[in-house]
Formats: C-alpha cells, sequence, structure tokens
C-alpha cells in the first residue's frame, strides 16, 4: 500500500508542476532565515543531524509556514501542511502516532521533526551502498518518499538538495533578529460559549482540539467552526459567534397577489415584512370573493437557513375549483 500511494504522488509530480511535493517545493515565498536556538529541532533519539534538519526547515520555509496548510484550493493538489510541507501519506508513514492527527501535528515544529525522524528510521538507507548514510540521502528521502534516491535527480529537486547542502557546509542558517510580533501564547485560553450556542473542547497532551455549534435558527459568524490550539502556535482560528437568521423582505406587489394580514398570528399593519426572523410565520388573506390558489397556502414561514418557505407571494383567484 506505501508504494502504491507514492506511485500515485510520483506521477502527480511528473505530470503536473502544479501538484504534490512539486507544487509546494515551488513555492516562491522567500525563506526566512531561522535562529540556530529554535525550539523543537533537538529531538531525542533522532538519526538525522541537527544541521541537516535545521537547514531542510529553512529550505522549506521553515517559521513562515508554522501553523499553516496549504493546497485546498489549489485544484488537483493535496494538502500540505507547516514547516517541513508535510502531506497526509507522509505523515501515514512516518507512524509518529500523535492523538493530534496529520494537520496539528505537522503544523507544529517538534512533532513534525518527530515524524520526520520516524520517516528516516522507516526508510533511510545509503544512496550509495559503498558509503554511510549522509544528509543529502536523507533530503532525496524527505523530497521523494521512500524510493527518493531514484527519483529526486531532476533539476529542481537537485537544486532545493544543493541549496540545502551548501546551508550545511556553511554552519546552517544564521541567527537573526526580528521585529515582528510575537507568536501566540503557547497556552489554550479557554473559549467561551457564544451567546444562541456552545463551544465544546477536548484537550490532549500536544493541544486542544474545539467545535462550535449555533442554536436552531442561528448561524456561525466567523469561521472556521472546528479549530486546534498548537502549543507554540495558538488558536488556528478566531472566537465564532452565533447570530439568529433572518428572511429577506416580503412584500406583496402584483395586483394578484394576497395581502398580509398577520405575523406569528398577531396583526401586521402594511403590506410588507423587512425582514422575517427564523421561526416566523406570515399570513396573507385575499379579497372579498377571492382565495389562494389551488395547490399554495395562505402562510409563510422563515425556515432554519433563513429561507421563506414556501417562495413566493399567494396568488389569489375567483375561480372557483370543482
Amino acid at each position: 500500500m506505501l508504494l502504491i500511494r507514492w506511485t500515485s504522488i510520483l506521477v502527480i509530480i511528473l505530470h503536473s508542476k502544479e501538484a504534490s511535493f512539486g507544487f509546494y517545493l515551488r513555492d516562491e515565498l522567500q525563506c526566512a532565515p531561522i535562529d540556530k536556538t529554535i525550539p523543537g529541532t533537538a529531538v531525542p533519539n533522532h538519526i538525522m543531524g541537527e544541521l541537516c534538519l535545521k537547514c531542510l526547515c529553512k529550505e522549506m520555509g521553515c517559521q513562515q509556514f508554522i501553523g499553516r496548510c496549504h493546497g485546498d484550493d489549489v485544484p488537483e493538489s493535496p494538502k500540505i501542511c507547516g514547516p517541513y510541507r508535510i502531506m497526509p501519506d507522509y505523515y501515514i508513514d512516518c507512524s509518529y502516532g500523535t492523538r493530534l492527527g496529520y494537520e496539528a501535528c505537522s503544523q507544529q515544529l517538534t512533532c513534525s521533526e518527530r515524524c520526520i525522524h520516524s520517516y528516516m528510521k522507516r526508510y533511510a538507507n545509503p544512496c550509495d551502498s559503498s558509503r554511510d548514510i549522509t544528509c543529502e540521502d536523507y533530503i532525496r528521502y524527505h523530497l521523494g518518499g521512500p524510493r527518493g534516491c531514484n527519483n529526486t535527480h531532476d533539476d529542481f529537486n537537485q537544486a532545493r538538495i544543493d541549496s540545502v547542502l551548501s546551508c550545511v557546509a556553511e554552519g546552517g542558517p544564521p541567527m537573526v533578529t526580528t521585529t515582528e510580533p510575537p507568536p501566540p501564547s503557547t497556552d489554550c485560553p479557554k473559549r467561551e460559549n457564544p451567546e444562541n450556542g456552545k463551544v465544546m473542547v477536548k484537550c490532549l497532551n500536544d493541544g486542544c482540539k474545539l467545535r462550535y455549534k449555533c442554536n436552531k435558527c442561528h448561524a456561525p459568524v466567523g469561521k472556521p467552526t472546528k479549530q486546534t490550539c498548537i502549543k507554540g502556535v495558538g488558536w488556528s482560528g478566531d472566537p465564532v459567534t452565533c447570530e439568529r437568521l433572518s428572511c429577506k423582505l416580503l412584500q406583496p406587489t402584483g395586483a394578484k397577489e394576497a395581502f398580509i394580514i398577520s405575523i406569528n398570528n398577531v396583526p401586521h399593519e402594511g403590506n410588507k415584512v423587512e425582514f422575517g426572523k427564523c421561526g416566523d410565520v406570515v399570513r396573507f388573506d385575499c379579497p372579498k370573493g377571492q382565495h389562494v390558489v389551488e395547490n399554495d397556502i395562505n402562510k409563510r414561514e422563515c425556515d432554519k437557513k433563513g429561507i421563506w418557505k414556501p417562495s413566493g407571494i399567494p396568488s389569489c383567484t375567483s375561480t372557483i375549483t370543482k
């Protein structure tokens, strides 16, 4: 099964410059240099050298992609997440087993590095059997999957590999200072229930997950309604509010249309309803000697999606049906 997954990925790489690794490795965003003291790069019991790992992180984008995923809005492109641009199949193959799952783990620096080390323990071998495994070998496996020694010799991947090796030869990414605002709190701030709704939160060792749910006749304002809190990153979205749904203007204008007589059984003056709240029932009547046409009813209800049902204004007729 592993070979099937990676084979399908490689086919996409060869046939589309906008998919799979071929998509996110061609990202032209400039890589921000990372501080050598960035937490999470020294992973216990790792087999990949720290310097090689840091330079790989720099090449893949590193800090600018922490807490971020891309690919959902690109046709035929799989999702890619985090500082090392990890894909779902890569995460499955690394078998790290974090309870946060693919997106939360791959967006987090420490968790994604543990995934990489586990992946290398599973697959990596020297690309040349006459020598020990090298940083270049590890990079080829990261870029090309279980058969990375064979399928990463195209110009694009080779340029990436050369860039990582050049970084290693120079002693790693330079230390820099930045004036950018600090990242969100490493804690998971408590989220209160929104008015007319509730928030359900579940926390594990690696972070928390939440989901907002609005009451009947209310809809969420702000997205996403499902969020994660990753240690070192914070919540993946802003608090969500719940607003009562409303239906648009309801106003009879035609000569053969019925007129409004009540809203929720309360007599109504004026022949229009500016907006209706979810659950409102508007009743109509026809001029003397007329009645609502057959197959229609004399009321309209604002449903839980903010739509008048049935649609339109009831029509009147003086025709007597047999």
